[in-house]
């Protein structure tokens, strides 16, 4: 990306930092413009990037993004559509909570882990898990009011609980996966939990 590329995605509200020689990470997404597609030339997300923005409506993530970080899309209240990379491998804690018009989305055949309230109180109404995912956190899915099907991997380690959740290790880490808000099973709140005896 040239300096001249980088000032147009500056003046646009995104806010991309070159840290390192050829490693570009998306900082902060400050505009306004409801449809966003980071650029094919980053290759990280920061923590909070998009963080109540009530402008976002769709984000296209590029490939070569494997983490997806913790509250990336917390509280976007507006945002209906999201593409997901097949690079990707984890999606962070709180990551899309509160996105309550994302109904639908389609997770690559890849994806490992699936954080703590990572979709808690988004629209779906239907799920499906692919076979590569081997744990699915505490309250992921927590207060998805309308969610009623979903196919989930055989063998998936689904906490119930967060105290549960130190059992299980984030696959982009060397020890356990952080748990600090007290809530109960991945699928709590919801017409599938309630169904199945997830809760």
């Amino acid at each position: 990306m040239t300096p001249m590329e980088l000032g147009d995605y500056w003046d646009r509200g995104y806010i991309i930092d070159k840290p390192k020689k050829n490693v570009y990470s998306f900082e902060r997404y400050e505009g306004t413009e409801p449809d966003v597609v980071i650029p094919d030339c980053v290759s990280i997300i920061r923590k909070n990037a998009f963080a109540k923005n009530q402008y976002l409506q769709s984000v296209v993530i590029p490939e070569g993004i494997t983490e997806i970080p913790d509250r990336a899309f917390y509280g976007c209240t507006a945002l209906r559509r999201v593409v997901l990379p097949s690079t990707l491998k984890v999606i962070g804690d709180s990551a899309f909570t509160g996105c309550r018009l994302l109904e639908s989305i389609t997770f690559p055949q890849g994806l490992c882990y699936i954080g703590c309230d990572a979709f808690c109180g988004c629209g779906f109404r239907k799920l499906v898990i692919p076979d590569s995912v081997g744990t699915i956190s505490a309250g992921a899915f927590r207060c998805c009011a309308s969610l009623t099907d979903v196919s989930l991997p055989a063998g998936v380690n689904i906490a119930r609980s967060y105290k549960e959740e130190i059992m299980y290790q984030h696959p982009m880490s060397s020890g356990p996966y952080p748990v600090e808000i007290p809530h109960n099973g991945a699928f709590l709140d919801t017409p599938f939990g309630k169904e199945n005896g997830m809760e």
